[in-house]
């Protein structure tokens, strides 16, 4: 009878080892995952996230319009994820805001990719290598005032 008991506490004893040894191993892949992405990808990350900046910088808003909310997403703890932009308010309808960006960016170099109908309108996709830029109109509300989006992001998958 003791001997049963000892043979069981034993056994749940090796069990309990096992259950310890595989959440170190799990959190120590886990580390590694995440500060060697830091470590291998936050040079190449910092580097397209001025890249994104710099094309941001380029593209000059139509007359008459204002900046209403900048972002940058940008994070050296996830370098894979860079993405910047503003919200605009303009006088513009968002036709014409099309039109302006279609002009301006294709003489910056930027092509268009895909272009989608939503419930507020046309989103518009461009690319420029590895770069996309999103033009989104806005919704006219008291809670989200501004005319459009323009967003700028590093896809390497999405834009070739």
């Amino acid at each position: 009878m003791e001997l049963d008991t000892l043979d069981r506490l034993s056994d749940e004893n090796r069990k309990s080892q096992r259950v310890r040894r595989y959440r170190a191993v799990g959190f120590a892949l886990l580390l590694v995952v995440f500060v060697g992405d830091r470590i291998i990808n936050g040079k190449r990350g910092e580097e397209q996230h001025q890249k994104v900046l710099q094309q941001l910088k380029l593209i000059a808003p139509p007359s008459e319009t204002s900046v209403f909310a900048e972002y940058d997403g940008y994070s050296p703890w996830n370098p894979g994820k860079v993405a910047c932009g503003a919200k605009y308010k303009s006088r513009h309808s968002f036709a014409e805001i099309g039109s302006y960006y279609n002009q301006e960016l294709t003489s910056l170099g930027w092509r268009i990719a895909d272009n989608h109908v939503t419930a507020s309108g046309t989103v518009t996709t461009y690319c420029k290598g590895d770069l996309a830029a999103t033009l989104a109109p806005g919704v006219q509300d008291t809670r989200r005032p501004w005319t459009y989006a323009l967003d700028l992001a590093w896809r390497p998958n999405n834009c070739k």
